[in-house]
């Protein structure tokens, strides 16, 4: 489920581990469109921890994320805007 990969995305992320990371993106590509603002920039710090550029996947979160501002919490928006600036992807509407 969403929370299950975003939690292991920390995981692996925190731990500095791309083992198994890959997967864990591509369900993270398929989840996107349903998850909360805590599981989307909890993807999004991870992917941009382990320095993984994945513009499909920011892109989906960037779209989603627009879709839900007002219910976005002030520490979600700062770990997203930290990963957008720190992945370098700017995605436009």
């Amino acid at each position: 489920n969403r929370q299950e990969t975003a939690t292991v995305c920390w995981s692996l992320a925190t731990a500095g581990s791309r083992s198994g990371f890959d997967e864990m993106r591509r369900r993270a590509r398929e989840l996107v469109g349903g998850m909360s603002g805590q599981e989307m920039s909890t993807v999004a710090w991870a992917l941009a921890t382990l320095g993984e550029n994945d513009e499909e996947l920011m892109t989906a979160i960037a779209n989603r994320a627009r879709k839900r501002c007002k219910r976005l919490s002030p520490l979600d928006i700062s770990e997203l805007l930290w990963s957008f600036a720190r992945l370098d992807v700017w995605p436009q509407k």
